[in-house]
């Protein structure tokens, strides 16, 4: 297709710039072996076809992918298609875990190359040829000679090609995606976590045939207080005489004699002072036009270009953010730029704005730009609707004085300014993600430099990570991205997560923060997934990874209840968003955040945290209005610091407003009321509010009533809303008796047995009675994990743990929570609850199963779990539960009120259980986990092992939240069990470390010996398989001994495994023969001929919320 563009009828003959569209038929060759440059291809005619616009690897070429496929990516386990959990979805090909795959994987060089035709008219022109999207390195020819090349994961690449003869000429590129600069492997310019290792042309290719004299670059500088746009530019002259133009900027002209190639220019234009503004309200376009015309040697020439740019003004003072004078406050989420039904970015405008649109929905005004940067189409549908950007380099990388990652950046960072510098949405730069090294000195030179070099928007020296020196000290930057402050109460300050939750905030960590503060990727909760998502992968990316979740939960048992966990897992995490989003709104100095992420995230280890799917489209569990009532213009907050109340107490709580809206609010009232879920309206009143300007911790007023006489147990919500407008909000307590213990409870129902020992309860059942049986958990078998307050971060692949939370699948119409007002999901009443609870694992039990309180484990594992669940068990009727509420009760008196709606439905008539439990079902799951505490064990070691402290304390906690990690030591490796008295042991069991992504140190290959007399005999020989489960190491016969030997053998390893890691240049990988020699333990355990367990009443080890332990990059 030839456009004939900007024309006009003339007498004599013109020049325009005419554009010829490269879409089409090319022809194609894969280049693995790099061998095409050497072979000169551009010689020859290339022998395969492709569509561009478009990508190789989704028209059939590239690898196919295997286990050894050298993924881009440091932050997945290389060997997880030897781990039990990932064994599923295989049959049909490979289906990796840890990220939505591509059909076909390839980097490296590959060749495209077609015809064109320079037609007569065209003749004198100079040509230049612009890719809109490619990556990373291109390289062009036009027939044999070689024009040039260019480098870039940000900008289009353009190329000049010169004058051409009229007739036939062959346009050979050749694009190469290989690993080509020390970048962190993750940064989402390159990695395969957003299926950016795609090699092709994208979006615009075309051939444009320049006038004698053009228009090349065009920046324009706009002057929000003045109205004046100073439009600077740069023309090109092809010939060697000195030609005479005129240029028109709108209607402004100037006569010019063009002497040099390159010459610059530079127009002010006045524009009224009533000329509307841009901000995210009224985001008005304005265009300048230029028009340049001239003759040379006869033939007159002309070149245009429209730009289209807004007024506005960034300033940051007094530790806020302003735009236009009004303040700002950024509302936004993370993109990494991934686009999972074409593989490559939307280059087209309607993608864009179906995606921006969606934003403004669910409250939002602003997305970063993760290491990325994205294409043209992107900016203008941004300006088109307000919607305010932060873009990044294309970079996750490390910084050092001793190389040259810095010149880099700073190119980079011209060719994104160059090219998209006039959107009035590009508010923000930063360089980089959580960038390594020496960072800090090497960025702040950045910030200068990029200062000085366009002064249209705000720049900061990095996104994520503290700064190395006080806050007060921070300088050189205009804002503060990050998530952490390096102050506050505990290491590392915070500004997300549950330090700010209950009714507070995180000032403590901002002390000294004179720069407004946005936070680095708030939120981050996980979801199960719902499997039909898979139906939506029509396009470039497969769901291999869902795909093997999906025959995971098969596998457990738990795929027919898909809907269900998936829904009562989202509405527990939609409860964190609301208390990340409003924690941040009520914290001073905060002016935005980046919630990570709207949307899921399809690498990395599937990180499933948005309340949209990965195609941008809700999941069903909450609502864009809902989520709107912490995330808007105009946000009611209130610090209430706690949930649960006894009918002691008086309720007290502020109202408050954040308030960042186009106008003020004027004379408004602020009402509110309190109602109870079955007996509605109970309390009321209002605040009368004077003018509300833009700006948060605004006060409204204190909300105070004594909780006395009011019924319970109650669940109670308190609603407030600005009468006359559509701000709402609304939150929720519990109320509960102050009188009563779980002793009194107990005691008071005689028809109940309530135990909390093993053999008690066996023993009353046996004898026909009914039994609400609540173990210590420490009689709880480790494959019975520790349930936690919050869900899943990230995702359980990247920072996995043994406490795997995606919150409770609970039958709240079950007559044994039927004084326990509850919903179907979990809420803050069950916290405390949960925090002293294990899930008890029901693989034994038959699939239909159903516990009244299921706890819900994440999808890599999907244990199937109880935590309260009846049965007709041993001739009596048992109601069994996993959670301590003795222990809760110290703290919360929502256990109490469980313990008792429990106890009551276990001495009414309704208490009938229909499933009858088989031994074998049930006694899988108890075991003395205390053995090496309760029989005074202790460790032996070589001697040419150090074994530190901690290591042994550690491996003595008998936790699996605490992990046995001796780095390096090789095989074999001893470990020597040694007590007292002698005992019958009938073998070993083990729980693998928790907490590394790539399994380090698992067991593979043991053999056991015991020493009976002097002698050591060998009683077990076998290996292990490889995943996060419980291990048992039968003896062959039961020992009577003191003293029993591991010898650990072998763990795991890999032939060619692709080892990143970072130096001084920055990240590189190598191929290795990787064999691990560390040894990592989550726990260790005899298996003792003794019962005396079955008698523990009292749990003798705490279950602690732990963070996960993650190794970025391998050693």
């Amino acid at each position: 297709m030839i456009e004939l563009l900007h024309c006009k009828t003339s007498e004599k003959r013109m020049s325009y710039m005419r554009v010829t569209d490269l879409s089409g038929i090319w022809r194609f060759q894969e280049d693995p072996r790099g061998s095409g440059m050497e072979e000169k291809w551009f010689h020859y005619t290339l022998t395969d076809q492709i569509n561009i616009p478009g990508i190789m690897q989704a028209q059939g070429y590239g690898d196919d992918i295997t286990h050894d496929t050298c993924w881009m990516s440091s932050l997945h386990d290389n060997m997880w298609y030897l781990r039990e959990e990932y064994k599923g979805a295989q049959e049909e090909g490979i289906n990796v875990p840890f990220l939505a795959q591509p059909p076909k994987h390839y980097m490296g060089k590959a060749w495209y190359q077609r015809e064109f035709e320079v037609i007569e008219e065209d003749a004198g022109c100079y040509f230049r040829l612009f890719i809109e999207c490619t990556r990373w390195n291109t390289k062009v020819w036009v027939d044999d000679e070689y024009v040039g090349g260019e480098m870039s994961l940000c900008a289009p690449h353009e190329f000049a090609l010169g004058c051409l003869s009229v007739g036939e000429h062959r346009l050979t590129i050749c694009v190469d995606n290989g690993f080509l600069l020390p970048y962190r492997p993750d940064g989402h310019g390159i990695t395969d976590a957003t299926a950016a290792t795609w090699n092709g042309l994208v979006g615009r290719v075309e051939l444009r045939a320049m006038p004698a004299v053009y228009i090349n670059k065009v920046a324009v500088y706009p002057d929000y207080d003045t109205r004046t746009v100073t439009v600077k530019g740069i023309i090109n002259k092809v010939s060697a005489d000195s030609e005479k133009i005129t240029l028109t900027v709108n209607d402004i002209k100037k006569e010019y004699l063009i002497k040099n190639a390159k010459s610059e220019f530079s127009v002010d234009v006045e524009y009224p002072r009533t000329a509307e503004a841009w901000d995210e309200f009224t985001p008005v376009l304005h265009t300048i036009n230029i028009k340049l015309e001239g003759t040379s040697q006869g033939t007159g020439f002309a070149d245009s270009r429209e730009i289209k740019f807004g007024f506005r003004k960034l300033e940051t003072y007094d530790g806020r953010f302003y735009v236009n004078g009004r303040q700002a406050y950024f509302r936004g989420t993370h993109f990494g730029g991934e686009f999972p039904l074409t593989g490559h970015p939307a280059t087209g405008v309607d993608e864009w704005k179906r995606i921006f649109n969606i934003c403004k929905e669910w409250g939002l005004n602003f997305m970063r730009f993760h290491s990325y940067c994205p294409p043209e189409a992107a900016f203008e549908v941004a300006d088109e609707l307000g919607i305010y950007l932060q873009v990044e380099c294309g970079m996750w990388n490390c910084f050092r004085e001793d190389n040259d990652m810095l010149l880099v950046l700073k190119e980079e960072t011209k060719r994104i300014l160059s090219s998209f510098g006039n959107h009035p949405s590009f508010v923000m730069l930063s360089p980089s993600n959580e960038p390594a090294g020496g960072w800090f000195g090497q960025l702040m030179e950045w910030v200068k430099f990029v200062r000085a070099y366009d002064t249209r928007r705000l720049y900061t020296m990095q996104s994520g990570w503290p700064f190395p020196c006080a806050s007060e000290d921070i300088t050189d930057n205009d804002y503060l991205y990050y998530h952490r402050s390096a102050k506050g109460p505990h290491r590392g300050g915070t500004i997300r997560g549950k330090e700010g939750w209950y009714g507070s905030d995180y000032r403590a960590s901002l002390e000294g923060v004179k720069q407004p503060v946005i936070c680095h990727e708030l939120g981050q909760w996980c979801s199960y997934p719902d499997f039909s998502v898979t139906d939506k992968f029509t396009g470039y990316l497969k769901p291999g990874n869902y795909k093997v979740f999906e025959a995971r939960a098969e596998k457990q048992g738990l795929l027919d209840k898909n809907k269900e966990l998936a829904e009562a897992s989202g509405k527990f995490q939609a409860q964190m968003y609301k208390e990340d989003l409003e924690a941040n709104f009520r914290t001073p100095k905060i002016y935005g955040f980046e919630l990570l992420d709207l949307h899921d995230y399809l690498g990395q280890g599937t990180a499933l945290v948005g309340v949209l799917d990965a195609f941008w489209e809700e999941k069903g569990y909450v609502t864009a209005e809902e989520f709107r009532r912490s995330c808007a213009e105009t946000v009611i907050l209130i610090r209430m610091p706690k949930f649960v109340y006894t009918d002691a107490e008086t309720f007290e709580a502020s109202l408050e407003l954040a308030h960042f809206a186009k106008e003020p609010l004027k004379g408004c009232t602020l009402k509110w009321e309190v109602h109870e879920r079955e007996r509605g309206l109970l309390k009321k009143g209002e605040f009368v509010l004077g003018q509300i300007n833009n700006g948060k911790n605004i006060p409204v007023g204190d909300v105070i009533f004594n909780l006395s006489g009011m019924p319970t147990p109650g669940a109670y919500d308190i609603r407030a809303w600005i009468d006359g407008t559509d701000i709402y909000n609304e939150w929720h307590f519990w109320l509960y008796e102050a009188e009563g213990t779980i002793g009194q409870f107990a005691e008071d129902n005689k028809k109940v047995v309530y135990t909390r020992a093993y053999r008690e309860a066996v023993s009353a059942l046996s004898e026909g009675k009914t039994v609400v049986y609540m173990p210590s958990l420490s009689v709880l078998d480790w494959n019975c994990p520790r349930l936690g307050t919050t869900p899943v971060f990230w995702n359980s692949q990247m920072g996995p743990g043994w406490g795997r939370s995606l919150g409770l699948l609970i039958d709240n119409k079950h007559p044994a929570l039927k004084n326990f007002p509850t919903e179907y999901y979990e809420e803050w009443q069950w916290e405390r609850i949960v925090r002293c609870a294990k899930g008890f694992n029901l693989e034994a039990f038959p699939s239909d199963f159903n516990p009244i309180v299921q706890p819900i484990d994440d999808w890599n594992r999907s244990y199937r779990l109880g935590m309260v669940w009846e049965a007709k068990a041993f001739g009596g009727k048992l109601l069994f539960v996993s959670a301590d509420l003795e222990e809760a009760a110290k703290t919360s008196p929502a256990a109490i009120q469980l313990f008792k709606s429990l106890v009551e439905y276990a001495a009414s008539d309704e208490f009938n259980p229909q499933f009858e439990l088989d031994e074998s079902m049930w006694e899988k799951c108890f075991a003395d986990t205390l053995s090496l505490k309760r029989y005074n064990v202790k460790a032996e070691f070589p001697d040419n092992v150090e074994i530190k402290d901690e290591q042994k304390e550690a491996l003595f906690e008998c936790s699996p939240d605490r992990m046995f990690w001796v780095r390096g030591c090789g095989y074999p490796f001893e470990i020597t069990l040694c007590w007292e008295n002698p005992m019958k042991v009938e073998g070993l069991k083990y729980m693998p470390g928790q907490f590394h992504r790539n399994h380090v140190g698992d067991i593979c290959n043991y053999e056991i010996e015991a020493l009976i007399g002097s002698q050591w005999v060998n009683v077990a020989k076998d290996s292990c398989t490889t995943s996060f489960d419980l291990k048992y190491m039968p003896f062959s016969v039961t020992i009577e001994t003191t003293k029993v030997r591991l010898k650990i053998l072998s763990s795991f390893g890999k032939d060619k495994y692709y080892s990143w890691f970072e130096d001084s240049e920055g990240f590189n990988y190598k191929v290795i023969d990787f064999k691990d020699k560390d040894v990592a333990i989550g726990a260790l355990g005899l298996v003792v001929l003794d019962d005396s367990w079955q008698d523990m009443t009292d749990n003798e080890i705490s279950y602690k919320e732990t963070k996960t332990i993650t190794v970025e990059i391998d050693d």
